[in-house]
């Protein structure tokens, strides 16, 4: 059994990366002696862009200036783009954004698994691959933290063997073999906590599902994997505490000596909250939320509480993945209340700092992987003879309303996301502007979001800009801005 569950690991992919990490250690021993962050955390809103951080403030707040986020020092823009065809890196043109109202329908798309994987490893690939490049492995943040004595979490609401969860401690061609990226993250040595969904017990609401009707495990690993989890025997040379029930997670938060190493897959199908039964284009938490599990924020605690007993500190990801999920149905409803559990998770992640860390200790950094459904105002729209490209903004019908909005896609977009830093190293985003937008303001790439985190493990420099001397200044470019 001990072996089935190993196989997908493959010896070549280990002893490939044991050879990179090796060599990426060995060559950084300058950049070793810089004063790094002890603890690095990012909170990828999958398909969230700026117009669903927009409405989430609408809803949540009634006014724009209140999300936990607008305090932070360091906010920018961000490109989400692949590669072309040929290969080179899919540019982004501020003119023709804004010019045509379905440039970024067209332009700078991508997927989870591209976009994930430039995040934790600063590389840009075409297609779907797990951290992989030309079906060869690449080191992700996850691996270079643990490589430096840190533990390593990875925890989303959607089920943890999806492309972003995945890549950052699996590696595969396809983000479709769901199976063997859920045994590598299990049975491999990269993760201490493990947080998803995926459980074929229960269904969308929470409910056990009948013995008959649990007929797909794959995104668990397979029932071998479940049932190895169950037993407490999964994890190879360290097995995990495993854990189920929404009392355990809460449980976990507060325990004083929580286990080191932690396994929680929640009640439910393959969301927390979004696949729900309910009328789905309803207004945000009309339709009761399920009980039996636990929000983002309570699983932020919950990993944070087990990460932080490392004196070496932790890299810590967390994913609202079920944004995405709703922004690509349409569901303004569901997306708003996926986004305000994820604000409510960074709000968590940021009383922890102030509680149980410093920000001269930790580094936060707040993104999205890709915009999905191109949300914007209900009067937004293509130009027409009689009329311009029409940007209305999203509108304000105050705090716990539905605010006013409409889709324009069920797709990936190629629009900027925002981006938002705080703590140690977040100044290091100034190296590493890209340009302007005239909405937005400064933008960075998410292959920048790496380099930031690689230095910050104190593995490795900054590239600055390839043109000297034109990087936008602070003091001529303005912050990006919630709305046009």
């Amino acid at each position: 059994m001990h072996a089935q569950r190993e196989t997908a690991i493959s010896s070549t992919k280990k002893l490939c990366i044991l050879v990179l990490l090796v060599m990426l250690t060995a060559g950084f021993s300058a950049a070793a002696e810089r004063p790094a962050a002890k603890n690095v955390i990012l909170m990828i809103s999958d398909g969230a862009g700026f117009n669903t951080f927009i409405a989430a403030s609408y809803y949540q707040h009634g006014e724009l200036g209140k999300q936990v986020v607008d305090g932070f020092p360091a906010k920018f823009a961000c490109t989400t783009t692949t590669l072309e065809d040929d290969g080179t890196p899919q540019q982004y043109d501020p003119q023709a954004r804004w010019g045509d109202f379905g440039w970024v329908m067209k332009h700078g798309l991508t997927n989870s698994a591209a976009a994930a994987t430039a995040l934790y490893t600063g590389r840009k690939v075409k297609g779907a691959p797990i951290a992989m490049e030309s079906r060869k492995p690449l080191i992700t943040i996850g691996e270079i933290a643990k490589a430096r004595g840190k533990s390593v979490g990875d925890v989303t609401t959607v089920y943890f063997s999806d492309a972003t969860p995945g890549a950052l401690a699996a590696h595969s061609i396809s983000r479709v073999n769901r199976a063997e990226i859920a045994n590598e993250m299990i049975n491999g040595d990269t993760l201490d906590v493990l947080m998803g969904c995926g459980s074929q017990e229960y269904d969308q609401n929470g409910k056990e599902r009948p013995a008959d009707a649990r007929k797909n495990y794959q995104r668990v690993g397979g029932k071998e994997t479940l049932d190895a989890l169950k037993a407490g025997t999964a994890g190879g040379r360290s097995p995990w505490t495993f854990i189920q029930t929404k009392a355990d997670f809460e449980k976990l938060a507060e325990d004083p000596a929580p286990p080191r190493r932690v396994m929680g897959l929640p009640q439910c199908g393959d969301t927390l909250q979004d696949d729900r039964d309910g009328d789905r284009n309803a207004d945000p938490f009309v339709v009761p939320l399920n009980t039996t599990v636990p929000s983002l924020a309570t699983m932020a605690r919950g990993a944070l509480n087990v990460l932080s007993r490392n004196p070496r500190g932790f890299f810590l990801m967390l994913e609202g993945g079920a944004v995405d999920q709703a922004n690509h149905d349409n569901h303004a409803g569901r997306m708003i209340e996926e986004q305000v559990d994820f604000m409510n998770a960074v709000e968590a992640v940021v009383q922890w700092v102030d509680a149980h860390s410093s920000w001269d200790e930790t580094l936060v950094i707040i993104t999205a992987d890709h915009e999905t459904g191109f949300v914007w105002g209900p009067n937004a729209g293509a130009a027409t003879d009689a009329h311009p490209v029409s940007w209305d903004p999203i509108q304000n019908h105050g705090k716990g309303n539905m605010p006013g909005c409409k889709y324009f896609s069920k797709d990936h977009t190629g629009a900027l996301v925002p981006l938002f830093a705080k703590g140690r190293g977040s100044e290091l985003f100034d190296r590493l502007v890209k340009g302007a937008d005239p909405v937005y303001g400064r933008y960075v790439d998410n292959t920048d979001v790496f380099k930031v985190m690689n230095a910050e493990m104190g593995t490795g420099d900054l590239e600055t800009p390839a043109a000297a001397g034109t990087t936008p200044s602070a003091a001529t470019q303005p912050e990006p801005v919630l709305s046009r």
